[in-house]
């Protein structure tokens, strides 16, 4: 009987710990065009989407469960603080890495011949990046003045114990 507590004891504990030590995959995508934009991330089927008017829509397995509207917390305009500890060069540490960048969308302006400019410099990045994680698929848009594009970006966190470790270390800094 003994035996039996003391394995399940043990087994609770490498389940918790298992949950701190598995990467996360976590997906981050965006459309912008003229007509409207969204940002959103998503851990599993959890998706938090960031939408036009503050508001914060929370999906479960694409079916929306929750919508939160963001407070404004400047009221008279940000405080500027010259003494702020963040540093820019602790962000580099993070336990991360991107595992795929993909930009997607149409160019347009008014004038072809810059519409062309630019997307000749696109084609030519594109080319340039086609071995790497960073993959950009840009069509022109000759007729009207149109931009409209939609990003996609797979970030892989090594372990919930490195983020731990990792602000730990930040905040005692």
């Amino acid at each position: 009987m003994y035996l039996l507590l003391i394995f399940l004891l043990l087994a609770s504990i490498g389940g918790v710990a298992l949950l701190l030590l598995i990467p996360l995959q976590i997906t981050v995508s965006g459309s912008l065009n003229h007509e409207r934009w969204y940002l959103m991330v998503s851990i599993l089927q959890i998706k938090i989407m960031l939408v036009p008017g503050k508001r914060l829509n929370l999906c479960i397995f694409d079916r929306m469960v929750k919508s939160f509207v963001i407070p404004s917390f400047y009221k008279d305009g940000p405080e500027k603080n010259e003494k702020s500890k963040f540093n820019i060069q602790s962000l580099l540490n993070f336990p991360l890495s991107i595992e795929l960048l993909e930009l997607k969308g149409n160019i347009g302006f008014k004038d072809c011949a810059v519409t062309g400019k630019i997307y000749g410099w696109i084609s030519a990045l594109s080319a340039a990046l086609s071995g790497t994680r960073l993959h950009l698929s840009v069509t022109p848009d000759f007729t009207g003045s149109n931009i409209s594009l939609k990003v996609n970006v797979r970030v892989r966190i090594r372990s919930l114990f490195h983020v731990i470790l990792f602000f730990t270390r930040m905040v005692s800094n």
